[in-house]
């Protein structure tokens, strides 16, 4: 057998090793690859949708809207003289009556200007008795009430619808349009029985009156009043006397002449078509004369007196005669006195000397002051909110002590407690 000699082994061991060789730098080339791994399964919900976490509501802070009202205040009490015109007299007739019967008209304009002068303003009878004492700062009140309506020298309208400035009325609407702080308001208390309208004995014959439609004039003439606030309210239909004349009516006469005024009123107004005045109409009764229901009895009967609509009575006015002493005068209070009798309210006679005397001692009539409040818009309805408001306003030393009224609404602030005052109209 040959044997491989040294030489031949020497060279098959290096070609052994160049094989291993060879063998790892291609294995490192191309790797096997090693077997692939189980990929781990991940499973996956269902896609659900998130609820959204509420965020916090934020209440925006709100600002109060605050208006400005204007409060009339009384830091002393009220008093109202009233006082009762009758008719007229053109200027450069004979001189005005010291009975207040007639006044020329030239005298009545210069009176009502020292009234005017003296700081007196009007204020609608109606709206007092309610509570509802309202004036321009520094006025004084004043009520202008009439009798025996309508004579043609009381009130004739002119083509533009106003009141003629050659009549009584017609004066006092001229006053207050140069004046507005004067104001117009006037108590008209009618008479449609027999004081025909527009036929005053002095005018009568007149051509001009003849021929006339006078019960559509007068229709529209009365509903300029009430549009004006010269309200009309009741002295009777034919003028009838409880007493005092030679042969007086009864209290049934009385209350059926007042119910046969309140329907033929009525009827005027329908006449032309102003029914929506109706409503307006009150029910206050000036006794003819001054002269009041005889008996207790008699007085439980006018009293009970209602109107057309079923309103009650509201109050019942006296006169004084024209040479009555001012110092037995008693003039119109406060409605909310407990002693206040509304059944019980004095006038008195407009003559010269009368309303002199109001002129010159006008300083006993204390005058209506202001007030300015701001209220939050949303609480102007809020009487406890009013109440507080006033109490805070005086506390801070802006506005003085007294009777408050705001928009219609009575408030005593006279002490540290505030408190709202309702006025019941009648008894």
């Amino acid at each position: 057998m040959n044997s491989i000699s040294p030489q031949m082994k020497m060279i098959s061991a290096r070609i052994s090793i160049l094989v291993l060789l060879l063998s790892l730098t291609l294995g490192a080339c191309n790797p096997v690859p090693s077997q692939a791994a189980t990929p781990t399964e991940t499973r996956l919900l269902p896609t659900e949708t998130p609820t959204p976490t509420a965020a916090p509501t934020l209440t925006p802070t709100v600002t109060p809207v605050m208006v400005q009202v204007e409060a009339t205040v009384w830091t002393e009490e009220p008093l109202v003289p009233i006082l009762t015109l009758h008719k007229f007299k053109t200027d450069g007739d004979t001189p005005s009556d010291f009975n207040g019967m007639k006044l020329q008209l030239e005298d009545f304009r210069s009176a009502l200007q020292g009234l005017y002068e003296a700081g007196f303003s009007l204020v609608s009878l109606d709206d007092w008795l309610a509570g509802k004492m309202v004036l321009p700062v520094g006025r004084r009140p004043l009520v202008l009430s009439m009798d025996d309506l309508f004579y043609t020298n009381q009130i004739l309208l002119d083509e533009n619808g106003n009141p003629e400035p050659d009549t009584g009325i017609g004066a006092i609407w001229e006053l207050s349009q140069e004046h507005p702080d004067f104001g117009f308001h006037m108590a008209l208390f009618i008479v449609l029985g027999d004081k025909y309208f527009p036929f005053d004995p002095q005018y009568g014959n007149e051509p001009r009156y003849k021929g006339r439609d006078w019960e559509t004039e007068l229709a529209q003439t009365i509903a300029w009043c009430i549009e004006h606030d010269a309200m009309v309210y009741n002295h009777t239909f034919k003028h009838g006397y409880l007493g005092g004349v030679p042969n007086p009516i009864s209290i049934e006469s009385f209350i059926g002449q007042l119910a046969r005024n309140d329907d033929y009123l009525r009827q005027l107004l329908t006449r032309i078509g102003r029914e929506d005045l109706i409503p307006q109409l009150g029910n206050i009764v000036a006794l003819t004369g001054g002269i009041p229901p005889q008996s207790n009895d008699d007085w439980e009967e006018l009293e009970a007196y209602q109107n057309p609509e079923g309103k009650p009575l509201q109050a019942v006015l006296g006169i004084y005669s024209a040479p009555a002493d001012p110092s037995y005068w008693q003039y119109l209070t406060r409605p909310y006195d407990p002693d206040f009798d509304p059944y019980d309210i004095m006038r008195i006679v407009a003559n010269l000397p009368n309303m002199q005397y109001l002129a010159e001692n006008s300083a006993d009539f204390p005058a209506a002051q202001s007030c300015t409040l701001y209220v939050e818009e949303s609480q102007q309805d809020n009487d406890a909110f009013l109440s507080g408001q006033i109490q805070a306003t005086i506390a801070a030393g802006n506005c003085p002590a007294g009777l408050y009224v705001l928009d219609g609404k009575l408030f005593d602030a006279r002490t540290e407690e505030v408190f709202q005052i309702v006025v019941q109209t009648n008894p």
